[in-house]
């Protein structure tokens, strides 16, 4: 979807976290008209919406959604301080590696504001099983020593204002992790699939809703979508890690015996990571085991086919 923000009246339903003396009451605070949120840190805001997730590293899709989504969210007139829980690039420490130009420009004003007050609290994540999903919901220190009636409300009060934005490629999810976002206020997911999928594990329909992942219109890669069709060509792309799911070795066999070098074909793959799987062909052993098949049409366009290197957006486009 372009950059929007779903759902905005809806996102404010509390000002504070609840005191033994003052019950917490729901209530709504409209965004002010007209006044401008992309550099938060510089208006003195009493509230802002906090979006946690890992977006320090430029290339990984996960960071991607979350600078997309941050700043759409911003951009529609909502206060927002975006929070990391990682701080890591790839699997190197911020404070180690840094983060590059680029991501803080696409977030500046973002990861700073005055505000005291934090609602609702969006967690972008990738859930791998219960008790992750439920650490990043309570984190550790959020509840505190309090007496065991406060330290129940604040949990309460965590689950009510929490809305997890998660992705998901499976037709079903483990009952604990169902369990978890089912308590949380809402569940936004990027399409039907997700939405149909989640309510059939057991998340209450009225929780789930669709939340696309936001895009720029004049990315270079939308472009692709606005060129005319040649029926004299085919061009396939795939993008991911290179491990047995995503089926690399299989694709470029069937690419191989399914075309001549001399054929208007092409197949791009960019990959990231190679020979972490047992018994799972590298791109080497591939590229190998596929050239020696009898069912290959012809040698030629094997070394045409892999991207294994971080490539800017533009020299994508020009491959397709």
């Amino acid at each position: 979807m372009p950059m929007r923000s779903p759902r905005r009246a809806q996102l404010f339903r509390g000002t504070q976290m609840p005191t033994e003396s003052e019950p917490f009451e729901p209530q709504v605070i409209p965004p002010r008209p007209g006044a401008d949120y992309s550099a938060i840190g510089q208006n003195n805001q009493p509230f802002a919406v906090l979006y946690e997730g890992d977006y320090e590293t430029p290339w990984d899709g996960t960071a991607v959604a979350v600078r997309a989504h941050s700043t759409a969210l911003a951009a529609a007139g909502l206060p927002v301080l975006l929070k990391s829980r990682a701080s890591r690039v790839g699997r190197d420490p911020v404070h180690l590696v840094g983060v590059s130009d680029e991501v803080r420009r696409q977030v500046a004003g973002l990861t700073d504001t005055s505000a005291s007050v934090h609602f609702p609290l969006i967690r972008h994540v990738v859930v791998s099983g219960p008790t992750q999903l439920a650490q990043i919901i309570l984190p550790r220190g959020a509840i505190g020593n309090a007496d065991i009636e406060a330290e129940m409300r604040v949990r309460s009060w965590l689950y009510a204002s929490t809305i997890v934005y998660s992705v998901w490629e499976r037709d079903r999810v483990d009952p604990e992790i169902a369990k978890q976002l089912s308590r949380v206020a809402d569940n936004w997911v990027p399409c039907d699939q997700n939405r149909r999928m989640l309510i059939a594990s057991g998340v209450p329909e009225e929780k789930v809703h669709v939340v696309p992942h936001p895009y720029d219109p004049q990315d270079p890669i939308c472009l692709l979508t606005r060129r005319q069709a040649n029926a004299e060509e085919r061009r396939y792309y795939s993008i991911g890690r290179w491990e047995p799911r995503k089926a690399y070795h299989e694709l470029i066999g069937a690419f191989l015996m399914a075309f001549r070098a001399s054929d208007p074909a092409w197949l791009t793959i960019k990959y990231s990571g190679s020979g972490f799987w047992p018994d799972y062909p590298s791109v080497t052993d591939t590229l190998d085991i596929w050239a020696q098949h009898a069912g290959v049409r012809e040698r030629g366009k094997e070394q045409e086919l892999l991207i294994g290197v971080r490539v800017q957006k533009r020299q994508i486009k020009r491959r397709l």
